[in-house]
């Protein structure tokens, strides 16, 4: 999505910080009530400031500084003096007004209230003239990009040339294992741009063996389909072009005379190798 502003003048942004105000000035009245001895909110403090910051953040959603800096919020210092008036105790020991004055009694409470809570609104003046005093842009346009063709890139192929060797049987002291080269392309899990270097450095891989191998007897062992052993595998790169592989062979036992698939002859087995790893463009005409 693009969005367009455009500067505004001094008169227009005047005028959406008076309106700023009016709200707000607005919704601090409704937020108070003044009874017989006291002034108390009618909301939490912190419910108060967060829905203050909301009006704020609402009112001026289609503008922003050329700087793009978003209203950070009202200030601890209103946050103070709301706190002060819900705790401002309006008994009459604080006036000089004699006891029997009873109307003049109550419209020195109402009075000094309404002195605190325009000391609340002149603070909160004070902080949307500073968001204000900038230079301001107003959104005058936006375009939603659902689908759009971007220019193609390079198509690479990753291929594999490596040594590697098989398990056959056996234990550390008396490991039995055939060795031999292998090509094979691998599918990066993850783009550097996008992903974590370890995804990124990760492959799964498959190729074949060029080489048939042997098993710990000794005789030869092969593959289905194309005649050579088959691997798959993890891979990681731990140079640039240089990639340790782990995973597993699909074997066949040949027979003499016998080329055939059978099912019957087929098994894994575990092998580690090394390989270059090169990319190859597959792009046509770019």
């Amino acid at each position: 999505m693009l969005e367009f502003y455009e500067p505004v003048s001094d008169t227009t942004t005047a005028a959406v910080a008076a309106e700023m105000k009016s709200y707000l000035a607005g919704y601090i009245d409704e937020s108070f009530e003044i009874g017989k001895n006291r002034a108390r909110l009618l909301k939490p403090v912190n419910e108060i400031m967060a829905e203050m910051d909301l009006i704020m953040r609402k009112g001026s959603a289609n503008y922003r500084s050329r700087l793009n800096m978003p209203f950070a919020g009202f200030s601890q210092l209103v946050e103070e003096k709301l706190k002060k008036i819900n705790d401002t105790n309006l008994n009459m020991s604080r006036f000089s007004i004699k006891s029997d004055e009873a109307d003049v009694k109550r419209d020195q409470r109402i009075t000094f209230a309404r002195e605190q809570m325009d000391g609340v609104k002149s603070v909160v003046d004070h902080e949307v003239d500073s968001y204000f005093d900038r230079e301001l842009m107003i959104l005058r346009d936006r375009t939603v990009i659902a689908d759009q063709s971007t220019e193609k890139v390079k198509h690479l192929v990753a291929l594999n040339l490596g040594y590697g060797g098989v398990y056959n049987s056996g234990s550390f002291d008396d490991l039995s294992y055939s060795e031999g080269p292998y090509l094979g392309i691998s599918f990066p899990l993850g783009r550097s741009q996008m992903s974590s270097r370890f995804m990124s450095n990760s492959s799964l891989s498959a190729g074949v063996f060029l080489t048939n191998l042997e098993n710990e007897n000794g005789r030869e062992v092969t593959g289905p389909l194309v005649g050579r052993p088959l691997y798959a595998a993890y891979g990681y790169k731990v140079f640039r072009i240089l990639r340790v592989n782990a995973g597993a062979t699909i074997l066949q036992q040949n027979t003499a005379g016998q080329n055939e698939l059978d099912l019957n002859k087929i098994y894994l087995s575990p092998f580690v190798g090394i390989s270059l790893e090169i990319n190859f463009w597959m792009g046509l005409g770019q």
